[in-house]
């Protein structure tokens, strides 16, 4: 018995030691298999978590620039080009997008960018289900609302995300996503997700949509994770779950000895802690790649982007602003909008950002900018949203910055383009009223003066009658004055046309303000040498550059610089310049300086028919003027008039045409509309000893011309109804080739210079006229035969 029991103990020991040892193995075994399996999860976990993230961040910011269009497109500031370059251009870099569509409140598909494969669903209404049920869904809530995944036109597994457009309450429509579901996962998942996770999207019933990597099946006896991508019961998921392990584990090779599974043990814990390591250090460079894809995005963009938190403090500021401002996104993210732009304050930009922060929308700023930093001046227009977390809670704002300047630009050129036709439109009004103010007045002047000259004639010298008249002259004579600064400014043309040196006009200029009015200022010329002429009246010419240089001289009561300079533009125009170091106008009164009666002048010390006179005489000279001015630093007058051209000959005599001989008390034939100024004109001739047959229209004279009346000569009246002057002479002229013709008119335009150079033996007769004017331009005429 007792060698029974010593060979036992050994034994005992020996099965006792095995047993520990298997029991050691065991538990060996089973932390391995322990630390493996929750290594695993945490792979998993790691790998689910950054997918989630990547295809959640990719979901929202798409979201987020749908909810952009959708504001712009309220505010009416989405154009359809914008919509089609904005839209393809965004497509481009964010393949997971299939398309962007456009869908009126009718749910009429009106637009979808890119329009390349996608035209035969334009003008569609809504009919698939799934689609229509999330549009009045998303119309209704007034919120973005995804679809349960379906099959698209295209033949693919999809779904869309619908975006509502309302503007002041009014529904206008909605954009629609178009998501591909295997794009979204190859573009929102890195290519170094772990290789031994599987991830699939799938529908709310667990059918397959796609799945990374394809075609290899998930260890069914392992747990799968499952996370909503899209709001709950809109049905899409993130299914992830590990891959088939790998055939024969390091655990099993410990039944083949206990050395081997001593010896190996250690090396396969320390290789399975590295192969953690490497998965640990593949899901973070995934997360690092999103992460610098998304801010490639951002720094690619050809607009501002500006992120600003809760507390207004800006996380974003992307390349384009530091290129636009001068200032780097280092000097800027971690700091208030008035530590680095204090000039936002007077903006209304932060209580924009305040009303996003509290769910408000808020229409787009715009504001002019000058930056100290740069120099740049400009426009921006600023559109403001709410930037939102994966709960849909508001936590900061998302600006987007748009340069403006060169649609400003174009805007305020256009407005001025307005403003100079509107200015042109209202002074050819005011010289049409003018010039038929102007020709009344001159024919009731005239009437007063020719009555009035006559009997002074027949009155002895110093008689109070003598006196009384000669007082009714100067009144008529002085009323005739302010009637021809009518005339002037209503003028189309100019009076008399000849070939002018204007570097000569204003040296006469020059001369009579030297000995009246330059004794306070300086005067400098600068006259071009070789100054092409130009046609035009000199008297006019010569009227408005003395009112200019008058008008400079009394801008500087106490001394300055009055400058005349001209120079030759171009092949076809010349440029005089009038310009003073006086105290300038503000832009209200240079708004109003050509207007008719307007003056700054004290009472009694100006007209107001200065510049308005000289503004028509360079436009009747076929010439452009512009008046520069600010208050303390003068104005400046330049005048562009086109080069000379030939001037006009006038017709010859018929052949064999002779002109009748003067004779003593003359047949006259006076023609005239007005009967106050026929009945006194008649009086003036009779009193020269002329017998007078009168007509009251063209058409009566050329009835009597035609009846044989013998006449030796004609005082016709231009303006008249009816065929007036300009249709009564060339028949007169048929009728009678050789009788001298006076035209009497008060507004020697264009019309008649070209009525008076197309036929011969016709004088003007300019109204008003005395008795003297009367029998020196009869004679004239007379005498011409």
């Amino acid at each position: 018995m007792a060698t029974k029991t010593s060979r036992s103990g050994p034994t005992t020991h020996l099965l006792l030691l095995a047993l520990i040892l298997l029991a050691a193995i065991g538990l060996l075994t089973w932390r391995t298999l322990t630390e493996e399996s929750r290594r695993a999860g945490v792979t998993l976990s790691a790998s689910a978590e950054a997918a989630q993230k990547g295809i959640e961040f990719r979901l929202k910011g798409n979201e987020n620039y749908l909810l952009l269009l959708a504001e712009e497109r309220g505010h009416g500031a989405l154009t359809e080009a914008g919509f089609q370059k904005r839209a393809a251009s965004y497509i481009a870099t964010h393949p997971e997008l299939i398309n962007v569509t456009w869908v009126d409140a009718a749910f009429i598909i009106q637009d979808v960018a890119p329009r390349a494969g996608n035209e035969q669903i334009l003008g569609l209404r809504l009919s698939l289900p799934e689609p229509k049920r999330a549009a009045e869904l998303a119309a209704g809530l007034r919120i973005p609302q995804y679809t349960k995944p379906f099959e698209a036109i295209q033949g693919r597994p999809s779904f869309e995300v619908w975006v509502p457009v309302f503007e002041e309450g009014r529904f206008l429509g909605l954009f629609a996503g178009v998501y591909s579901t295997e794009r979204l996962l190859k573009a929102g998942v890195p290519p170094s997700h772990s290789a031994a996770v599987k991830l699939e999207l799938v529908d709310a019933a667990g059918s397959l949509l796609a799945e990374a990597p394809p075609d290899q099946p998930a260890d069914p006896s392992t747990p799968r994770r499952v996370v909503d991508l899209t709001p709950p019961g809109q049905g899409l998921s993130l299914r992830a779950s590990r891959l088939h392990p790998v055939q024969g584990r390091p655990w099993t090779l410990a039944l083949a000895g206990l050395c081997l599974l001593l010896g190996l043990g250690g090396a396969t814990s320390l290789w399975r802690l590295r192969r953690h390591i490497s998965e640990r250090k593949r899901v973070e460079a995934a997360l690092r790649e999103a992460h610098q894809f998304n801010d490639q995005v951002i720094r690619c963009a050809q607009e501002g982007i500006i992120v600003h938190g809760r507390d207004l403090r800006y996380l974003e500021w992307n390349p384009f602003m530091e290129g636009l401002t001068g200032v780097p996104a280092s000097e800027v993210v971690g700091r208030h909008p008035m530590e680095v732009f204090p000039f936002l304050q007077e903006t209304g930009l932060l209580a924009c950002l305040e009303r996003v922060l509290a769910g408000e929308s808020v229409q787009p700023l715009e504001w002019p900018y000058e930056l100290p930093l740069t120099g740049k001046r400009g426009w921006t227009s600023n559109s403001c949203s709410p930037f939102r977390d994966s709960k849909g809670e508001i936590i900061g704002v998302m600006v987007i910055v748009s340069d403006i300047t060169e649609r400003k630009r174009n805007e305020e050129a256009k407005h001025n383009l307005e403003a100079h036709l509107h200015q042109a439109q209202k002074m050819e009004s005011l010289g049409s009223l003018a010039g038929g103010i102007a020709h009344d007045m001159n024919n009731v002047l005239g009437a007063i003066l020719g009555l009035a000259s006559a009997n002074l004639e027949s009155q002895p010298p110093g008689s109070p009658a003598h006196q009384a008249f000669q007082t009714i002259s100067k009144a008529a004579l002085r009323g005739g004055k302010v009637v021809r600064g009518l005339l002037d400014f209503a003028r189309q043309s100019p009076a008399e046309e000849r070939e002018l040196d204007l570097n000569a006009l204003l040296s006469e200029e020059v001369g009579l303000l030297e000995h009246t009015t330059l004794s306070k200022v300086s005067l400098a010329l600068d006259l071009g040498a070789d100054l092409r002429p130009v046609r035009g009246d000199a008297n006019a010419l010569s009227h408005a550059f003395m009112n200019l240089c008058i008008n400079a001289v009394d801008a500087m009561p106490e001394k300055g610089t009055l400058t005349l300079r001209t120079r030759n533009l171009d092949r076809d125009r010349v440029e005089v310049t009038v310009e003073d170091t006086g105290c300038g106008m503000s832009k209200e009164v240079l708004n109003k300086a050509m207007d008719l009666f307007f003056t700054t002048k004290e009472h009694g010390k100006g007209t107001g028919l200065g510049l308005s006179m000289v503004y028509s005489t360079v436009k009747t000279h076929h010439g452009e003027m512009e008046i520069q001015s600010e208050p303390g630093r003068g104005t400046c007058v330049k005048m562009r008039f086109p080069a000379c051209a030939a001037p006009t000959q006038a017709e010859e005599l018929p052949p064999g045409a002779r002109p009748e001989a003067p004779k003593e008390g003359h047949r006259v034939l006076l023609v005239d509309d007005d009967d106050l100024f026929l009945g006194s004109v008649r009086c003036l001739l009779e009193a020269m000893g002329h017998a007078v047959t009168t007509a009251s229209s063209g058409e009566e004279a050329l009835e009597k011309l035609e009846g044989d009346l013998p006449l030796d000569a004609i005082i016709l009246d231009m303006n008249m109804p009816g065929l007036g002057g300009l249709g009564t002479l060339p028949r007169l002229r048929v009728l009678r080739p050789t009788l001298p013709v006076l035209l009497a008119t008060g507004r020697a335009d264009q019309d008649v210079l070209d009525l008076i150079a197309a036929h011969p033996l016709v004088t003007l007769l300019p109204k008003p006229f005395s008795m003297a004017d009367l029998r020196k331009y009869f004679e004239s005429a007379l005498s011409a035969r």
